[in-house]
């Protein structure tokens, strides 16, 4: 990981603590799963704490790591163009989610789904955002 940029490792990282608590939380569902809808809410909402806890401290200690006058260097027309890119396939999925929404309020299931599947979604847009940051740094856009 030396010859990669900073937004690079960043974009790696990211991946790495959506992975980790996405799959642990998935994995504590699975073997323990709730008797209702509602009653998994706290632990949803505390994943999403961890993982923006572990996010936030990765990107600092990155940042401290490799030089802070590296990290905060601005961005030039590439990093934009992969930036802009990257925002587009995320919104991609965010379009399918809006879509799910009105799936999930037509069909008999419970209304605490409306939100698992916003927030999965969310998840899931943030995944395609960094894997295609990574993509298009590797290959271009």
């Amino acid at each position: 990981m030396s010859s990669m940029s900073f937004r690079e490792k960043r974009a790696v990282i990211s991946l790495l603590a959506l992975w980790i608590v996405g799959a642990g939380y998935a994995v504590g569902l699975w073997r323990h799963p709730p008797t209702s809808p509602l009653m998994a809410l706290p632990g949803v909402m505390g994943g999403f704490l961890l993982l923006a806890a572990i996010m936030t401290a990765s990107h600092i200690a990155l940042a401290i790591g490799i030089g802070h006058k590296q990290s905060q260097r601005p961005s030039d027309e590439r990093e934009r163009l992969v930036q802009l890119a990257s925002q587009r396939n995320a919104g991609w999925v965010a379009i399918v989610g809006l879509w799910a929404i009105p799936w999930f309020t037509i069909n008999p299931s419970p209304r605490v789904m409306i939100i698992y599947a916003a927030l999965g979604f969310f998840l899931l847009g943030l995944v395609v955002q960094y894997a295609s940051e990574l993509f298009y740094y590797r290959r271009g856009v």
